[in-house]
């Protein structure tokens, strides 16, 4: 009996791990772990401060899964660096398609790891499922195929309530951030689906979106559907993504850039989608650009704003925007260009609203000339409640047809206007009486620069607190529309973004002080940095520039401010 209590007491104590902390290694000679799934079965144990583990380079044959992890938190934060090593999987088996899952794993980085699946049947690069929060996933490529494109076969990266279908609502993932990574292939790019239960279904309200996810300056390549999909989300962040698809020969769905379904409070700013059609020029899906849908009049405002879509090609329906019963979400500062030369067929739509919710849609260009037999239109508008409004955009319309129509209401029956006038002038709601229909001049398109440099639409937007432009640039006061603040013919801006005083070069923008006195057409900004303030030291004049200061901050005048 003694011999057989000892027995389990070796197997006990084998099979457990004192709490980590502090620093370990994962592979090669002398390693503290040797695989994944051993780190994974330690870390079970708990964390009792911060864990960091480097990963020595090479390749690791294995899927694990990181459990929920005692002890973990904002403080004790386990980072697992990858150092580019590979973690390579092969799955024929749809109930094991995970690289790695994160199975209510809270507080994980995984930073510069390789994760390749491309040569399965199915495969996941990384899962957050049951309630993962506060994780990271950065600096890392993931790899999945390039040619399937069935759905729930191959994503880089999913937050779902199931391990085999990326589209399975719940508390999910809450507080994570995908970021600064490389991920090709798959059906979708990155799926996100959070909560979706309601106080009375199907038309109560929302109560439980998840929260604060983060999708940022990605890189997504070759993805059959939607590049970004996302759904049941309160206060996520969509920001300066860079989305195409230079070599995916095949797409059975019609394509997205981004798809965003029941957002609240929530921003999708400065992402390029371009080239979608690059190694499939003829072919005959649809295409969206920026697709944002559904949501509730409780939701708090979502913006999309400072976007660049460009360079589209293929044969089917394009819509730059399709905006469809998002209540609550307005279009700022986009850039929209469908101007195919080559396209045959297809139907175009710069903006796409057939219903389009209490929203605002400002300061935008939306620039339409592509070619080809299908019609073409700069707006599809549907009913329009009376605190909604279009106003202060800039389109250019140059149809393939002269029989197009500039836009077209699809309230119960079509009614069209036949140009930018009869629309300006004959929309029953007054849409677009600041908006210009002008050549945009683009400054230059072969490089992806879609800078206007027409002085025509120089400082003509409206102010509507979107301070920075796609390339974070401040705007001025008074902005540019589009995605791109601009200057054109010697009018510049000049940005005080120090604390201290004017004289100091090292206060501004670039080391550029501005010329005095200023002359007309220029402007100064004050945007002095966190707690800094702006003192006027010298003796300065205003030649018929002006001055801006940001909200909140401090101008003092010491000096002598002269208005000429």
């Amino acid at each position: 009996m003694r011999s057989t209590l000892l027995l389990l007491s070796l197997c006990f104590f084998t099979n457990s791990f004192a709490q980590l902390n502090g620093h370990y290694t994962l592979g090669g000679a002398g390693a503290n772990f040797s695989s994944f799934n051993d780190l994974a079965n330690a870390l079970a144990s708990g964390v009792s401060g911060p864990v960091k583990i480097s990963v020595t380079p090479g390749t690791y044959n294995e899927q694990v899964t990181f459990p929920v992890i005692p002890g973990a938190s904002a403080t004790n934060i386990i980072t697992i660096k990858g150092n580019l090593a590979t973690l390579s999987f092969n799955s024929q088996d749809s109930l094991n398609r995970c690289g790695i899952i994160l199975n209510g794993t809270d507080h994980l980085i995984i930073d510069s790891l390789i994760v390749d699946g491309s040569a399965g049947k199915y495969a996941w690069g990384v899962l957050f499922t049951n309630k993962a929060d506060s994780n990271q996933i950065s600096h890392c490529t993931i790899n999945v195929s390039k040619t399937d494109s069935i759905k729930d076969r191959h994503v880089p990266v999913v937050i779902s309530g199931s391990s085999s279908k990326v589209d399975i609502p719940g508390n999910n993932g809450n507080y994570n951030v995908i970021s600064e990574n490389k991920l090709n292939g798959g059906y979708h790019g990155i799926c996100i689906y959070g909560d979706n239960t309601r106080v009375s279904y199907p038309w109560g309200l929302y109560i439980n979106l998840n929260k604060k996810n983060v999708i940022s300056k990605n890189i997504i390549r070759d993805v059959c559907h939607a590049s970004i999909k996302c759904e049941f989300q309160f206060q996520m962040n969509i920001e300066a993504n860079d989305i195409s698809r230079p070599d995916r020969n095949n797409s059975t769905e019609y394509a997205t850039g981004i798809s965003a379904g029941s957002l609240s409070g929530s921003s999708i700013s400065s992402n390029r989608i371009y080239s979608m059609f690059k190694g499939q020029t003829l072919n005959m899906k649809s295409f969206i650009g920026l697709y944002v849908y559904y949501g509730d009049y409780s939701f708090s405002e979502s913006i999309i704003k400072n976007n660049l879509v460009y360079d589209i090609e293929g044969n089917g329906d394009i819509y730059g925007i399709l905006q469809f019963a998002a209540t609550a979400s307005s279009f700022y500062h986009n850039t929209i260009v469908l101007d195919n030369p080559l396209s045959t067929t297809g139907n175009t739509y710069g903006i796409s609203r057939p219903y389009p919710g209490a929203t605002l849609f400002k300061n935008n260009i939306i620039y339409v000339t592509r070619a080809g037999a299908g019609a073409s239109y700069a707006i599809e508008q549907g009913l329009s409640p009376d605190d909604e409004i279009l106003d202060y955009n800039v389109y250019y319309f140059q149809p393939n047809d002269p029989q197009d129509n500039f836009a077209v209401s699809t309230t119960d029956w079509a009614v069209y206007f036949k140009n930018f006038s009869d629309w300006t002038t004959n929309n029953y709601l007054g849409h677009d009486q600041h908006s210009l229909h002008i050549n945009p001049a683009f400054e230059n398109p072969s490089i992806g620069n879609y800078k206007p440099t027409s002085d025509s639409l120089n400082n003509k937007g409206e102010n509507l607190g979107v301070t920075l432009d796609i390339n974070g640039v401040p705007r001025t006061y008074t902005p540019d529309p589009g995605a791109y603040e601009f200057s054109v013919n010697g009018h510049r801006t000049y940005i005080f973004k120090g604390n201290g005083n004017w004289s100091d070069a090292s206060n501004w923008m670039n080391n550029q002080l501005p010329p005095n006195p200023l002359p007309a057409g220029n402007e100064i900004l004050i945007y002095p940095s966190a707690d800094g303030k702006c003192l006027l030291d010298i003796p300065f004049a205003l030649g018929g520039g002006y001055i801006a200061v940001k909200q909140g901050k401090e101008f003092l005048v010491n000096g002598n401010l002269v208005l000429q």
